[in-house]
């Protein structure tokens, strides 16, 4: 990970902390990523030392059965952020100027 994509993960945590309750929920599953991949469309990634391990596992405790996402490896916090999921809860800038 380059030393410039740390202080926007640090930021898109920071985000995400903030929201809170006024976040709204969202169901994800890994059902249809083969196991032992990592899914499409994912940053995973982790902060601080370590190494993390990022694979979609079978689980039959699955709310959704049968995968999750699973983190295996050790590091200092490890961070896994869809790619398709707004993190500021507002409309881009590009989505306003077109309303």
């Amino acid at each position: 990970m380059s030393y410039r994509a740390k202080p926007l993960l640090a930021l898109a945590f920071m985000s995400i902390s903030l929201m809170g309750a006024s976040a709204m929920a969202q169901t994800v599953n890994f059902d249809d990523a083969p196991a032992g991949t990592s899914p499409e469309g994912w940053i995973l990634t982790m902060t601080g030392r370590g190494e993390a391990n990022w694979t979609v596992e079978p689980d039959h405790t699955a709310p959704s059965k049968p995968n999750v996402l699973k983190q295996s490896g050790r590091a200092t916090f490890s961070v896994a952020l869809n790619v398709g999921v707004d993190l500021t809860g507002a409309a881009s800038t590009q989505e306003q100027a077109s309303r």
